[in-house]
């Protein structure tokens, strides 16, 4: 009898020490959970939390917001950038649930999309018969690639349109019309014209017509790593 209740106590101990902890937080809460170390790592804990959890997403930008701001846009930088994020998400080792590594080949398509579309922008400023090769079409991706390419009265059209649709979205329309009409006054409308469509226009449209991960990939996924998880929040 003894010596069954010495092997209880011991088979107790050895699934109390398999538990490892794992401690992260974000803005509001911090977290503790506990998971099995013989069933997935801390490593493949983390990098499944930085890469596919919380991703940080491409930072090089592929638009100016002034004009002087054209020529320090980096298409190398950008191309660097986007080939490190995604070797990371080949090569590192993540949890491999079912659904995280959905998840995974999402991010993977997500970041493919977004950089083919960032640096086809920035090339775009050059020459901007390249965007022709974006697939996706529609009324406003036509309107506003149109304007890009052919320059003159039909970017002046396009820039009109960004106007109107950024007028109807803010809480100072006038602003954004007073905005409009100096720099539609000054000998150097065209460049602002390009400036205003690159970004407000043609980016913040295709922007939507690509691939972005659903949130339903991975609200939730990641605590399912756990047997168990504490939080404490500032609220």
């Amino acid at each position: 009898m003894r010596l069954l209740f010495i092997a209880c106590v011991l088979s107790i101990m050895s699934v109390s020490c398999a538990k490892s902890t794992f401690m992260y937080s974000d803005e509001m809460c911090s977290y503790t959970g506990k998971y099995n170390p013989k069933k997935i790592s801390e490593e493949e804990i983390q990098n499944t939390l930085d890469k596919l959890i919380f991703p940080s997403y491409i930072e090089t930008n592929s638009t100016a917001w002034e004009l002087e701001d054209v020529d320090e846009l980096d298409l190398d930088a950008l191309k660097e950038e986007c080939a490190t994020k995604l070797n990371d998400l080949e090569t590192l080792e993540f949890a491999t649930t079912e659904n995280l590594v959905r998840l995974k080949e999402s991010r993977i398509r997500e970041l493919n999309e977004t950089c083919n579309v960032k640096m086809l922008t920035i090339i775009a400023y050059e020459n901007p018969d390249t965007l022709m090769s974006f697939e996706t079409e529609d009324e406003q991706v036509n309107l506003f690639r149109n304007g890009l390419i052919k320059g003159g009265d039909t970017l002046i059209e396009a820039w009109q349109e960004v106007v109107r649709i950024k007028k109807s979205k803010n809480a100072y329309p006038e602003r954004i019309q007073a905005e409009f009409e100096e720099q539609f006054n000054s000998p150097q409308k065209l460049q602002y014209a390009r400036l205003t469509v690159m970004m407000f226009g043609w980016w913040n449209h295709v922007n939507h017509l690509i691939y972005h991960t659903p949130s339903e990939y991975y609200s939730g996924q990641f605590d399912q790593l756990f047997s168990k998880m504490e939080q404490e929040c500032d609220f």
